[in-house]
């Protein structure tokens, strides 16, 4: 749901389209639906399913050197 600033002032509570639960505006991030609980919960998940990805050294924090090719 995009919203302007006017419109984000004017709208104290949204509806979180994943727990069900009306929260304040201030608890979503811009253009999203799910609250931040939610999302931090979802994260989590995944967190424990990928611990070996995770952890330091992983898949995800692997960093590769650019290779610079010379002319």
């Amino acid at each position: 749901m995009v919203l302007c600033e006017n419109c984000r002032k004017a709208l104290p509570d949204i509806l979180c389209k994943k727990c069900e639960i009306t929260k304040s505006i201030s608890n979503f991030k811009p253009n999203s639906n799910v609250c931040n609980d939610c999302n931090k919960l979802r994260y989590n998940e995944w967190k424990q399913k990928n611990r070996e990805k995770w952890c330091v050294g992983g898949q995800y924090y692997k960093y590769e050197k650019k290779k610079v090719e010379s002319s």
